[in-house]
């Protein structure tokens, strides 16, 4: 089977929507934000997926954020489902790449050909290596999917940690991978995977080590977003200057959910709307259209503990 068309809609990012808007817009029931949403439903449907899964934003920009991840959080799920459900579905192909107008959409890269927190998601979903944590009320399982033409061995670490980064359950196991598959290589039942974990307050991360090198990785959330304890993370960043940009170091003290890079100029984060554990450093590469007097100042990090 090939799934030909899914998608679900999303508000474009600030720096968009400020090319369209006057602030006395900046609602997403004004008229001129309604205006620029042509799906069936709105952004009152919109409104609706944001309630139902997150915790209400607080402010214009933060609403425009959350809209984003609740996007690129919606479609993780969905292509990283028909990915490990292989040879079942043998294709995904998601609605849609770009808009051809500043407006709300299903596009994973807006108007300003940004990308939109989705475009990131998409590209980690679609790896060629892919480990898919996937939790529910009942089980846990494990899938690794490849997309490689040659069978490999690898070691699968499975990691629940709580927001400070306080290790609660390590699993290891040995993993044979064969060409071109889907294969489960670990079920548990919640209570035994979770043995009194509070799932509010914790995350799971799965690595995948050849030679103690990773070769990738996924995270796996243990309660709906509106439902996780997020503490408010202190993110430390080192910038240093490069001839085509900026590099970007980011360490923190506590679990970031979808950190999110922005500045008030245009140009393209090598990575952005990822997850931001204690003891990580990540580096990101930025490379700006047009001069910035002063990036440091510039630079916002955010997030989704930030947006309520």
């Amino acid at each position: 089977r090939f799934y030909s068309e899914h998608g679900i809609h999303s508000l474009p990012d600030f720096n968009t929507v400020k090319k369209f808007t006057e602030s006395s817009d900046w609602d997403y029931l004004s008229p001129v934000m309604q205006y620029h949403n042509r799906a069936m439903g709105g952004n009152q449907l919109l409104d609706r997926y944001i309630k139902r899964y997150y915790r209400y934003p607080k402010d214009f920009e933060s609403y425009l954020y959350v809209a984003q991840v609740m996007q690129a959080d919606a479609m993780k799920i969905a292509l990283e489902s028909h990915r490990r459900s292989r040879p079942y579905t043998m294709g995904t192909l998601y609605w849609m790449l770009n808009d051809v107008w500043p407006a709300a959409s299903w596009a994973s890269l807006n108007y300003e050909n940004h990308w939109k927190a989705l475009h990131y998601q998409v590209r980690n979903s679609f790896r060629k290596i892919l480990v898919v944590p996937q939790f529910n009320k009942d089980t846990f399982k494990l899938h690794i999917v490849s997309d490689s033409l040659k069978p490999f061995k690898a070691t699968a670490e499975i990691t629940i940690m709580n927001f400070d980064g306080k290790k609660l359950r390590d699993i290891s196991l040995p993993v044979n991978v064969e060409a071109n598959s889907s294969v489960m290589v670990l079920e548990k039942t919640a209570k035994e995977f979770l043995a009194g974990i509070d799932t509010a307050n914790a995350v799971c991360k799965v690595r995948l080590l050849q030679n103690k090198k990773e070769i990738t990785s996924n995270e796996c959330l243990l309660a709906a977003p509106k439902n996780l304890n997020l503490p408010k993370a202190n993110i430390e960043r080192k910038i240093f200057p490069l001839k085509d940009g900026y590099s970007i170091e980011l360490t923190t003290d506590k679990y970031a959910r979808r950190v999110c890079l922005s500045t008030d100029h245009d140009g393209f984060f090598s990575d952005n709307y990822f997850d931001l554990t204690p003891g990580q450093v990540k580096k990101v590469h930025f490379k700006p259209e047009g001069e910035i007097i002063d990036f440091e100042k510039d630079l916002k990090v955010t997030s989704l503990r930030d947006s309520w």
